[in-house]
């Protein structure tokens, strides 16, 4: 039944088309020609569009279905790192001489401190 329909209404807009272009001025088949071609170039354009909203809901999906954490854990690129020192403290290496009186009386900037 929907195949009928559906070739029915193939039938009769083929019938408008070519009734309407035979009707038409040169530059108003023009202009019609370019709407359809321009409908037609659109298309893969918009399916495209809805493939990628559809994958960015998805994402949004998943990520509200984990908790918190699990997302913490996969969002980090490298694990966190704990550092553990037992023992005696490190001695601070000594800095090498190079023959100049290093100055005690520097002034130094740190960028990024306000």
């Amino acid at each position: 039944m929907k195949g009928v329909v559906a070739f029915v209404l193939g039938v009769f807009a083929v019938a408008l088309a070519y009734f309407a272009i035979d009707q038409a001025d040169p530059a108003a088949v023009q202009v019609m020609i370019g709407v359809v071609v321009g409908s037609v170039a659109m298309l893969p354009m918009c399916i495209l569009l809805v493939v990628a909203m559809t994958r960015a809901q998805r994402t949004r999906d998943d990520e509200s279905r984990y908790g918190e954490a699990d997302r913490r854990m996969t969002a980090s690129a490298a694990p966190p790192v704990v550092v553990i020192q037992g023992g005696t403290p490190v001695q601070q290496a000594a800095q090498p001489y190079f023959g100049l009186e290093m100055q005690r009386d520097r002034k130094v900037r740190i960028v990024g401190d306000d």
